[in-house]
């Protein structure tokens, strides 16, 4: 009897054990739902590219509609007017990380890919210098290249859209403008 209640406390030392257990297993669950929160918090257009439209921003965009025919077309946007309507589209929806390739600079969308794309380049004519890119592909998919990085290099981020529609009304819009 003697033996059992010596037994009964040492399992009390178990039970330190099992709480330090319980710790770090809750630790672990605040990560992830940190890593969740941050994954798909919703972005603003500003908020990933750092663009605020000034009087001598321009973008400069190529719209593709098939990557095998070399068919860019090209169109600088500077009047105040189409620059309006293209921010107007992008900052129509918010954005998301894409995490399903979070190390890849090359992501690509599990979207049946149906050849559009455009590249915008956003350009300070006053600075002379580029802040950032953004090549919008298959409708789900926007990787930002940010020229401008608190450690002064180049900082490449893929994102997709909340608005589903946002990639149709923007490339809509540039292909009819473009040349």
């Amino acid at each position: 009897m003697e033996e059992t209640k010596k037994r009964i406390g040492n399992d009390k030392g178990g039970s330190s054990a099992g709480k330090k257990n319980w710790i770090i297993l809750a630790v672990f669950a605040v990560l992830a739902v940190c890593f969740l929160v941050w994954a798909f918090y919703p972005r603003s257009f500003e908020g990933i590219t750092g663009v605020e439209i000034t009087e001598g921003v321009h973008i400069r965009c190529n719209v593709q509609s098939d990557p095998f025919v070399e068919d860019y077309r090209f169109k600088e946007l500077s009047a105040s007017g189409e620059i309006g309507d293209v921010m107007s589209i992008l900052t129509s929806s918010d954005y998301r990380k894409d995490i399903r390739y979070p190390f890849s600079n090359s992501a690509t969308s599990t979207q049946t890919y149906d050849g559009r794309n455009m590249m915008l380049g956003f350009y300070d004519s006053e600075a002379e210098r580029y802040i950032c890119h953004l090549h919008l592909i298959d409708a789900g998919l926007v990787k930002v290249v940010n020229y401008e990085t608190a450690e002064g290099g180049i900082k490449v981020r893929t994102y997709t859209p909340t608005d589903s529609e946002m990639f149709d009304r923007l490339y809509e819009y540039l292909d009819d403008m473009a040349v």
